[in-house]
This record gives structure tokens, C-alpha cells and sequence, in this order.
């Protein structure tokens, strides 16, 4: 402590006594000095006192300046530093605001510091805050520090703001007040509510999985939950071998686990199964989180869910390679197939491809629609698999076509297979209600004979299978390479087919009927002939079955019954009382309104309904009802009926019964084997019989010797025709032959 207070009072002192001294003309004796020294002396003690309290006085005032200085300082400092604050700072003093940052007057939307201070605080408070607030201050009051989790402040523009903050009291310009100070959650509220929405957003789209260096599942969302019908519990704790499917191999992992423990990222598709047993598809990312050093603490996988698209990719690959109506290989599949057998097959292998056609299928598809004939398809293939090896592969080729793949079977093996199909095929159907016959032609070829690639192998059996179908039906054929040139003879006759009708290329023959008991010729059956300007003669047995397989026969028949007709009427006019038979193919039976046509005919040509026999084969029974109703209707136009070719299709004498026939024709196949073969014998005997007991008239095909024609005499046969009597002839040498048969049995 500084000691100019008491010198100066000291020096006062001594001044003060001098001059009085001075004054008074002191007398400097030595009594007197002495005395004046001893009161000097008691004098200096409180001047020295006084001096001092001076002193410290003075030490205060000084030492209280440069408080005064430093609070003035710290103060400058700190409301520089809230005046830099990024946050809400406000100071108010009762209600009154003295204070706010620069920060406050933008977030509360004022322009200045003065539009808020001096305000009162309750002006920025809304009245549904206002008891808890207040209740806040007056915890405030009492020194308690308050934190307000969320206060909602009216700004200047009317937009509320979430304030968390922390009011503690304070002394601002020496007087108490209440600092609050907080940050704005608006902003934190929105960025929340994003990261909300997204994570909803991934939640609800996307499949999230969080495991540890290992593979340990520590973290699922619910998206995983729904997808794998795991709960969370299930799944962490657990690795992804729980829905593992077995879908894909051990490399598949190997090379995914390699690629991660790598630090790289993996994308792929993974198949799981589920809790319930349930298979579905994800499109996975599996992203590593590295440490410091490098190496991979924890994976993500990100996946998102790919089943409907890969089930509709399935979908797509099913369809380009199945036949969606009868669930077999469709011709793609079928020629991979092929062609990929070939590939794995050594010089000592052998394949065999069997070609097969429905027989009369369109005719049952257009007579009996569309929805008749798809069940028919789908029944076919299961009736085939009876006979087939596990080891076989059957298709679709196309429409009523089906290929059957063997391999490693010899010929004899091939042999067997085919015969025991087409056995197979004799029993009927049963349709939508409907019992139906349907038979099978079938062409094989060989691997490597008869072809080295899917598509020679598959033209050589359809070469087959046509040869089969011309032939016999219901049968097959191995290839040859004739068939090939037959094949393009096929094409040639479907093309001149085309044209015949319009260029008159087409003619009858006429085949005389002879009844046996009378022996003169009653009758006589239009056989058509094609004499083709480029292919020649063309034989029926040739150009009919195209002409039923291109539905060209309809027209043709057409043709046929109205020239028969007009012949039959020409021969009447002349004096001849001959009937007509003509064959009525089953389109034109079926399709065409036969019964319109029929009274057509015979009005146009004026030709009496009894002289006109209509023959049908055995292939309409197939339809029992409509047959019924047909022949019934042509029965009333007074017309006669034949079966053709009795004995050769599916007749039960149920039905037989029931149809309104006036003839039954022996098929030539039952006659050109007697007298010599005993079951021939008794074949036609029994169709005699039958004859018998309905009241049919009987008429015997393919009589060609006199042995023959003894024997239909013996057994009381009524009618019969063959080369024995005349082969078919044209109409104007029929006059000269009735003639002929007339003078010799006079």
C-alpha cells in the first residue's frame, strides 16, 4: 500500500505549526521548543492515522477502478461473444426483454434489435404456452436453473419456432436478469422428419441387414421381418444361413465372401427361402465398413425385393419353351433339346425321334370347337406317357403334333415302343361327355442314320410319319429316303389341288353295283379321278388325304355329289333305273349343312330321293347324337344310307341300332382272303347276320373271283361290287355293260 497519504498529512502538519509559529513570533526557547517538539510529536500519531485511512482509501478506489474496468471489459467480451453466437440468446430483466442476438432477431423474423427489445417477453409467447411458461419464470425467480425441452416462440412474421433452451439467472448491467439460450429445432425437426421419411421410405422398400465381420446378423429392419417371416429375435444372433434355399452353389458364396472380406462391394441375386417354407427373389448390395487398417467390422446389405420380377421372367422362359395348353416342351425346346443330346453323343450313340400326327384331329377340332379339341390335346400326351421310358423326352411340335425323344434304344426297342402307342390309342376317349376314337400316325428317324441335326432328324420322321398316314393310319414307319421325294410330290399335290377344281381337271368312274339274287347291276358307286396336266395321274389314295388334311376336300366333295347326281338322272332319262352311292366325307358331313345340300342337289337335278345312296363311314358314330339327328333328316328327304367300309372302325351294334341305315358295306380287307382264311369267313358271316337281324341290306366290296362271289351267294350276301364284275368305268360305257349283264341272263 502506497504511503503519499501520511507524508502529506505529516508535511501539512508541519507546515500548519510552522506558520503559527511564524505568526504568533514564537520564542525559540529552549523550554519552549521542547514543549512546541512534545506537541508536534503527540500531534503526528492522528495525522499519521488520518494519512493512512487516506492511503487505503485511495488503494480502494483505485483497485475498484480497475474492477470496474475489467467487468466493463468482460462484459464487452461477452456480449461480442453473444453477439456471434449461432444461437437463440435472449436477456430479459422481469418481462421486459433488454437483449437479444443478432441470431434471435432472425430467427424471430424482426429486422432490428430494437423491434424486440424492450418488448415483453410474453408478447412472443402463444397463449397455449403461456401458464408453462410462466410457471417456468417463476422457478427462474426463486435461482433455479430451468431447461425447456421444447418453447414454442412466435416470430414477427406469425411462424412458430421450437426453441430447446436453458434459462439461468444472471446479472446484466448490475441488475438481475434471465438469460435464455437455446437452439432452434425447427430446422433439427425438419432434417429429423426427412431422415424419418427416408428411413420409412427404406423401411417400407427396402430390405436392411447389418452383420458383424462374421457374418452375425445384429441388426434387421422390419422389411426382412415381413420378407423371411422371421421375427427380429429370430434372425439376430443368427447368420443368413437361416434362409439360405439351397438355390445356390458353395462357390456362389465363396465368391461373394471373397469379394467383401476384400473391402469391395457385391451386388447379385440370391434366392432365399422363408420361415414358411416360401421362396423369394432379392437384388442384394453388400457393403463393407472398414476400420483404420483397412479391413471390414461390419457389413450391410441393402436388397430389394425381385420375386414378381423374376417370376415373371420364369414366366417368360416357361413360355418360350412349353406349350401352355398341354404343359409339354413347344418345338424351341424341343430342337435345343435335340440338338444338345446330339452334342453329348459319342460315335457308338444313337437317338430315335418319332413323329406324331393326330389322325383326323382338325375334323374333330372344327366339328366339335376349339375348346372340344384342346382337352382332346391335353388328354393325347397323357395317354402316350402310359408306354414311355422315364428316361424319354415328349414335346409339342406344332397344332396336333408331338415328338418323342428315346435314347440309346435299338430298333426292335423302337419297334415295341410304337406299336404299344398306337394299341394304346384303340381304347376311346372320353370328352367333354363324349366318347370319340382317335388314331395316331407315326415317322421315326435314327441318329446318325437318318440325320445329324435337329432339323434333318425331325424332316425325316414327318416324311415317315406322312408315308405312315397315307398308308394305313394308326401305324408307323421308319424313314426312308424315298420319303423325301414323296414329300415333295405331297407339296406338288396340294398345290395342283388347289387349282384342279377350277381348271375341270377332276372326273368320275363309275363302279357297278351287281345284286347277286337278280345278277344284274342295280347301282353304281362315283369314284373320283385327278388327271393333273404336270403330275399326271394322280392317284386317290394319294391326293384324298391331302385333299382332308387342307380341308379342300369339302369343295371337292361338293363337286362330286352334284356330277353324280346329274349323271344318275342322265342314265334315268336314257331308261336305266340305276341308283348312285357317293361317299360323304366327314367335313362335309360335319361342317357343311348337308341336309341343305342334299335337297339342293335333288332339286336341281330333279333326281327321286330313292335312287340316291349316301355313303358314311364308321368315323361319324364318334358323335352318336348329332350323327343321329343328320341321318334322321336326310332319312326324311328320302334318301338311302350306307355304312362304308363296315368293320374297320369303332360300330358297336348298340349303335348300329339306333341310326337309320339301309345298307352295310363289307370293307374289300374282310373279302380278299376268302374262301381261304377261316376268320375272314366268320367275319363276314357275323356282319351278315348283323345285317340279318337289323333289316340292313348287305353289300360286299373287292369281289375279284368266282370263289368269292360263290361264297357271298351261299350266305345269302344281297349286293356286291368289284373288279370280278367291272372295274370303275365312265359313265357312257355303264349303258353298253348293263346292256351286256341284261343279255346274258335273259
Amino acid at each position: 500500500m502506497q504511503l503519499r497519504g501520511r507524508i502529506i498529512a505529516v508535511i501539512i502538519l508541519f507546515i500548519f505549526r510552522g506558520s503559527w509559529m511564524f505568526y504568533y513570533h514564537y520564542n525559540f526557547e529552549i523550554d519552549n521548543v521542547i514543549q512546541e517538539l512534545i506537541i508536534s510529536i503527540l500531534l503526528i500519531f492522528p495525522v499519521w492515522w488520518i494519512g493512512k485511512q487516506f492511503d487505503k482509501s485511495h488503494y480502494y478506489l483505485e483497485q475498484l477502478k480497475i474492477k470496474q474496468q475489467e467487468l466493463e471489459q468482460k462484459e464487452t467480451d461477452f456480449t461480442n461473444l453473444i453477439e456471434l453466437s449461432p444461437h437463440f440468446l435472449l436477456i430479459h430483466q422481469g418481462e421486459q426483454i433488454v437483449y437479444v442476438n443478432p441470431e434471435t432477431v432472425k430467427m424471430l423474423g424482426a429486422k432490428t434489435k430494437g423491434e424486440l427489445e424492450g418488448r415483453s417477453i410474453y408478447d412472443m409467447i402463444p397463449a397455449s404456452e403461456y401458464i408453462e411458461f410462466k410457471t417456468k419464470l417463476e422457478e427462474l425467480k426463486n435461482g433455479y436453473v430451468t431447461q425447456i425441452e421444447e418453447l414454442i416462440i412466435t416470430g414477427f412474421n406469425g411462424q412458430l419456432s421450437n426453441i430447446k433452451t436453458i434459462a439461468v439467472p444472471t446479472i446484466y448491467k448490475q441488475r438481475p436478469a434471465i438469460m435464455s439460450i437455446g437452439i432452434n429445432l425447427t430446422d433439427y425437426k425438419h432434417v429429423e422428419k426427412k431422415l424419418n421419411d427416408i428411413d420409412f421410405a427404406l423401411n417400407e422398400s427396402t430390405i436392411i441387414a447389418i452383420t458383424d465381420k462374421d457374418g452375425v446378423i445384429t441388426h434387421v429392419n422390419d422389411k426382412f421381418c415381413t420378407i423371411s417371416k422371421y421375427t427380429k429375435n429370430e434372425l439376430i444372433g443368427n447368420t443368413h444361413r437361416i434362409i439360405k434355399s439351397g438355390q445356390h452353389s458353395s462357390s456362389f458364396f465363396k465368391e461373394m465372401w471373397e469379394t467383401i472380406r476384400g473391402g469391395e462391394v457385391w451386388k447379385g441375386e440370391i434366392k432365399n427361402r422363408a420361415k414358411d417354407g416360401s421362396y423369394y427373389w432379392v437384388d442384394t448390395t453388400i457393403v463393407p465398413f472398414l476400420d483404420r487398417t483397412g479391413a471390414p467390422y461390419q457389413y450391410v446389405a441393402i436388397r430389394n425385393d425381385i420375386t414378381n420380377i423374376k417370376e415373371m421372367e420364369e414366366k417368360s422362359r416357361y413360355l418360350a419353351n412349353y406349350d401352355t395348353l398341354t404343359k409339354l416342351p413347344n418345338r424351341q425346346h424341343i430342337n435345343q433339346f435335340i440338338q444338345q443330346e446330339i452334342e453329348k453323343q459319342n460315335e457308338s450313340s444313337n437317338l430315335a425321334l418319332l413323329f406324331i400326327d393326330l389322325d383326323g384331329f382338325k375334323l374333330y377340332n372344327d366339328t366339335l370347337g376349339h375348346n372340344f379339341g384342346d382337352e382332346l390335346l391335353k388328354e393325347v400326351p397323357k395317354r402316350m406317357k402310359r408306354c414311355l421310358p422315364k428316361d424319354s423326352f415328349l414335346g409339342r411340335y406344332a397344332g396336333d403334333e408331338f415328338i418323342i425323344i428315346m435314347k440309346e434304344k435299338d430298333e426292335q426297342q423302337i419297334n415295341n415302343l410304337a406299336s404299344n402307342i398306337n394299341k394304346t390309342f384303340e381304347e376311346p376317349f372320353y370328352i367333354l361327355g363324349k366318347e370319340l376314337f382317335i388314331t395316331l400316325s407315326i415317322g421315326i428317324s435314327l441318329y446318325p442314320k437318318d440325320g445329324t441335326d435337329a432339323e434333318t432328324l425331325i424332316k425325316n420322321a414327318d416324311a415317315a410319319m406322312y408315308r405312315s398316314k397315307r398308308e394305313t393310319k394308326n401305324n408307323y414307319q421308319f424313314y426312308r429316303e424315298e420319303f423325301n421325294e414323296s414329300n415333295k410330290s405331297k407339296v406338288n399335290i396340294e398345290n395342283g389341288l388347289r387349282w384342279a377344281l377350277r381348271n375341270h381337271e377332276f372326273h368320275l368312274l363309275y363302279q357297278p353295283q351287281y345284286e347277286l339274287h337278280t345278277k344284274s347291276i342295280v347301282g353304281a358307286e362315283a369314284l373320283i379321278r385327278w388327271k393333273s396336266p404336270t403330275l399326271g395321274d394322280v392317284s386317290p389314295a394319294e391326293f384324298i388325304p391331302i385333299a382332308e388334311d387342307t380341308g379342300l376336300i369339302v369343295p371337292i366333295s361338293k363337286w362330286v355329289f352334284n356330277s353324280a347326281c346329274k349323271q344318275c338322272k342322265q342314265w334315268h332319262d336314257a331308261g336305266l333305273k340305276l341308283k348312285i352311292s357317293v361317299n360323304i366325307s366327314l367335313r362335309q358331313f360335319y361342317l357343311e349343312n348337308i341336309i341343305e345340300t342334299v335337297r339342293e342337289v335333288l332339286l336341281d337335278t330333279n333326281l327321286e330321293p330313292k335312287y340316291l345312296n349316301l355313303e358314311i363311314t364308321e368315323s361319324i358314330f364318334q358323335d352318336i347324337n348329332k350323327s343321329k339327328h343328320i341321318l334322321k333328316s336326310l332319312k326324311e328327304l328320302g334318301v338311302m344310307i350306307s355304312i362304308d367300309d363296315f368293320g374297320t372302325g369303332y360300330s358297336s351294334l348298340a349303335i348300329l341300332n339306333q341310326l337309320p341305315i339301309d345298307f352295310v358295306k363289307i370293307d374289300r380287307s374282310f373279302i380278299k382272303d376268302i374262301p381261304n382264311d377261316e376268320n375272314s369267313i366268320m367275319l363276314v358271316k357275323t356282319i351278315r347276320d348283323i345285317g340279318k337281324n337289323l333289316n340292313y341290306e348287305i353289300v360286299a366290296e373287292g369281289v375279284e373271283n368266282t370263289d368269292q362271289l360263290k361264297f357271298l351267294q351261299q350266305n345269302k350276301c344281297q349286293i356286291a361290287q368289284g373288279f370280278y364284275f367291272s372295274k370303275p368305268i365312265f359313265s357312257e360305257k355303264i349303258v353298253r355293260l348293263v346292256d351286256t349283264f341284261y343279255e346274258k341272263n335273259k
